[in-house]
């Protein structure tokens, strides 16, 4: 392997004045910066990564923690994180924690041993204030600056760059019910679920200014399953049971499209008999082509903002707290009143 101590040998300088040409430094004259590098791009020298992390203390890696990547939400943003990283130079270090705790802090105490320069983390659903707070002591003691993506928690003290679910789903309830739909089934997740919640409660601060109210038996829990296959699952279970309400409101683009699916199988016509609507509004060909009534996540910007503010080089002590809003997208899977 070609050496730094190597070119300096061949171009008859020292080993400073290769380090200063090859990092654009001043030192040497431009003349001699132009032949250096030259020289070490004939020599086939490639810098060693690990040694000039020891010596500035950056590695050029930022670790990411995600629940699932299989899941398309978090794939989606983990290819904008990975293109906005590449731009500022930095490399992403995955780790999937599949759903566990244990393995959560198994994959950020590694990550903080393998010195990178920050922690990226998109919380579980179920994750709590107190696990993060205890789990990120280390991060803090050792200095490494992490942003919470996605998710916040009140009382820790971190950078996070967030979008309103809550005010999204307020937003698309009440585009429901300018158009007059009153009969609502609504499909979510536990109530322990961050994001079931906190779209569940803009769902209900739209009902309760028209004087509405969800009845329970309307609320449909698709437990831990946010998936395609769980909204089709759910709508032939209840299709053989109950009659149809006006709209399906699901907690995301997957399930409503499950839901589509089975509706369409029973002959059922959408929006003709039935509305449907989504969340995420994830740039994914199905969804296109679906043309699926929905509320668009700004994951791009949440990346482009993630990065940006780990590139600044933020200290724990100084925070950036970004809130983003999510954009009404309809579609052709609601039936509208056209004096709306």
């Amino acid at each position: 392997m070609i050496t730094i101590k190597d070119v300096a040998r061949k171009a008859g300088v020292s080993i400073a004045a290769v380090s200063y040409a090859l990092n654009d430094k001043a030192g040497v004259n431009e003349d001699t910066k132009r032949r250096i590098k030259k020289l070490a791009e004939e020599m086939g020298y490639v810098p060693n990564s690990l040694a000039q992390g020891l010596l500035s203390k950056k590695t050029h890696v930022i670790g990411l923690i995600v629940p699932d990547i299989a899941n398309a939400y978090t794939s989606a943003f983990l290819k904008y994180l990975n293109l906005y990283a590449h731009q500022s130079s930095y490399f992403l270090l995955l780790g999937s924690t599949s759903g566990s705790v244990e393995e959560e802090k198994k994959v950020i105490d590694s990550f903080i041993g393998r010195n990178v320069d920050a922690l990226i983390i998109v919380p579980h659903n179920y994750c709590s204030e107190d696990f993060y707070r205890d789990v990120l002591a280390k991060a803090s003691r050792k200095h490494v600056p992490y942003i919470f993506a996605n998710m916040s928690f009140p009382g820790i003290k971190s950078s996070y760059v967030v979008a309103d679910f809550e005010e999204g789903q307020y937003e698309i309830t009440s585009y429901l019910l300018r158009n007059g739909y009153r009969n609502f089934a609504y499909i979510g997740g536990s109530e322990e679920h961050y994001y079931s919640k906190v779209k569940y409660q803009g769902f209900q601060r739209a009902l309760n200014e028209y004087g509405l109210q969800l009845p329970e038996e309307s609320y449909l829990d698709c437990g831990l399953n946010y998936t395609f296959s769980e909204g089709y699952r759910i709508i032939k279970e209840y299709t053989s049971k109950r009659t149809l309400p006006e709209v399906f409101t699901a907690v995301n683009d997957l399930i409503a499209l499950g839901i589509i699916k089975g509706l369409s199988e029973q002959g059922i016509r959408v929006p003709e008999d039935v509305s449907v609507t989504g969340f995420d509004g994830l740039d994914v060909e199905i969804l296109q082509s679906a043309s699926l009534t929905t509320v668009r996540v700004p994951l791009e910007d949440m990346a482009r903002l993630c990065i940006e503010i780990l590139d600044a080089g933020p200290e724990q002590n100084i925070q950036r707290q970004i809130v983003l809003q999510p954009e009404l997208v309809p579609g052709s899977t609601v039936k509208v009143n056209s004096g709306v």
